[in-house]
């Protein structure tokens, strides 16, 4: 595991005890676009970002698919424990949890480690929600691919479309080597834990088992991680579970869930840092207010 924490330019407000944890999607690293992502976040919310890697991704082995498949769920929690301790230091006592794509999933899956202090999770667009055979996951995710190139490409396009890097010459070069490689990587390792529904388990854990964690999930209007799936349903049963398991438990307080399509959007929309920080904001100010 390796993760890297951003500070906003200028310092820390002393008006918070929240940090958040963000998780890289498929193909990044935190010593590549993820670092970028948490170093805007952390400029932009004020908060201190601590961007950490999915087990098997970045420069990892590409050799560990048997051992994630069976113990994903374990290295993600043990890996947000270790990182939380160590932030410890820095008088951060609450977490909002957060991740889009790949790194989603990896958020809702780490807010179920036990005893973390996790007020919020947000997640954009995160993978695995039923379980799907090899080729028929391999199949439905290159046409998903074709269908959002051509969306995006399209004359009357409206979507929100992630810009192309900043990066030239010989950086631009070693960004798409470096994503090349760590995108090999991720497949090798990950590609069985991203056709099994750890998302879908890990947010109904949430919603029964933690009732005061707030939780945001966003997908695309051609969602890659939901097909075609209503966002709106899946809010319902998560809603409903809590309640359920609100009043069988007596808990006072109770944090909403959300559930939502995001018009004009596909899969790469979340990858515009501004939108995609503009999204996690309203999670961060909406903990912020929340009781200790």
């Amino acid at each position: 595991m390796r993760s890297q924490t951003f500070f906003p330019r200028g310092g820390l407000p002393g008006n918070s005890d929240i940090g958040i944890i963000m998780w890289n999607h498929y193909g990044s690293s935190v010593t590549s676009d993820t670092a970028g992502d948490a170093a805007a976040a952390a400029n932009h919310l004020r908060r201190p970002v601590t961007a950490i890697n999915r087990p098997g991704s970045g420069l990892t082995s590409p050799y560990q698919s048997r051992k994630l498949t069976r113990g994903y769920e374990r290295v993600v929690q043990q890996d947000v424990l270790s990182v939380v301790e160590r932030l410890s230091v820095l008088g951060l006592r609450r977490f909002v949890l957060a991740g889009r794509s790949a790194g989603g999933a990896a958020a809702l899956i780490a807010a179920n480690a036990p005893g973390l202090p996790v007020v919020a999770v947000h997640a954009q667009e995160p993978v695995g929600w039923d379980w799907q055979e090899p080729a028929a996951a391999e199949h439905d995710y290159n046409a998903y691919r074709s269908r959002q190139k051509e969306l995006l490409a399209a004359p009357d396009n409206t979507l929100i479309s992630p810009l192309p890097t900043e990066k030239t010459g010989w950086d631009k070069l070693h960004r798409m080597g470096q994503n090349i490689v760590h995108g090999l990587i991720d497949r090798s390792n990950n590609q069985d834990v991203f056709r099994q529904p750890l998302a879908c388990m890990a947010a109904y854990n949430i919603a029964r088992n933690l009732p005061g964690v707030q939780l945001d999930m966003h997908f695309a209007e051609y969602s890659l991680a939901l097909g075609t799936e209503d966002p709106q349903e899946l809010q319902m049963g998560l809603r409903v579970s809590r309640m359920q398991a609100a009043r069988s438990g007596g808990h006072a307080v109770v944090a909403p869930i959300n559930a939502v399509a995001v018009p004009n959007t596909v899969h790469s929309s979340f990858d515009l840092r501004t939108f995609s920080i503009g999204l996690l904001e309203q999670t961060v100010r909406a903990a912020e207010t929340m009781p200790l």
